[in-house]
């Protein structure tokens, strides 16, 4: 083997095994800390073209303590890969039809994520994070925030 090509493959070698440490399974505690969910707010909205739009929303606080552990226990439930795309600057929008946003408050830290589908996109402070579920952590908020919360009329 040629040294241009042994340099070749060691760089080859290198970029795989970074993007398999980039893209490793991570729980919600690595993501978001280990904090402790003081304030949970979460708006689910559906679109389909003939009924137009669906919305819910469903907040807890101190108050509202149940609505916090059953939140987090959704968000704990799965896997987050983090997605290659990151890497990239250009962060396209998955097309669906269920989609999720969640503003969560950890030990006076506050961030929010976007579900849609099987991606979540993490928003803090100046940075977006997608990544890629590995379950249906989507359909489980979607259908908490549906069942618990309150739905929010549309005026059109």
């Amino acid at each position: 083997m040629t040294r241009k090509r042994k340099i070749a493959l060691g760089a080859l070698t290198l970029v795989v095994i970074f993007c398999l440490w980039y893209t490793r399974p991570r729980s919600f505690g690595e993501l978001a800390g280990d904090g402790k969910i003081t304030f949970v707010s979460m708006l689910a909205i559906k679109s389909s073209p003939p009924a137009g739009i669906s919305a819910w929303g469903l907040d807890g606080d101190e108050s509202r303590r149940e609505v916090i552990r059953e939140a987090a226990e959704i968000l704990e439930s799965g896997k987050y890969r983090a997605s290659l795309i990151n890497l990239i600057l250009f962060l396209p929008a998955p097309e669906t039809t269920k989609k999720i946003n969640i503003n969560v408050t950890q030990d006076n830290d506050s961030f929010w994520i976007d579900f849609m589908g099987s991606t979540a996109v993490f928003h803090f402070d100046e940075q977006e994070i997608v990544y890629n579920l590995n379950d249906s952590i989507t359909e489980k908020l979607f259908a908490y925030t549906q069942e618990f919360g309150v739905k929010i009329e549309n005026k059109s």
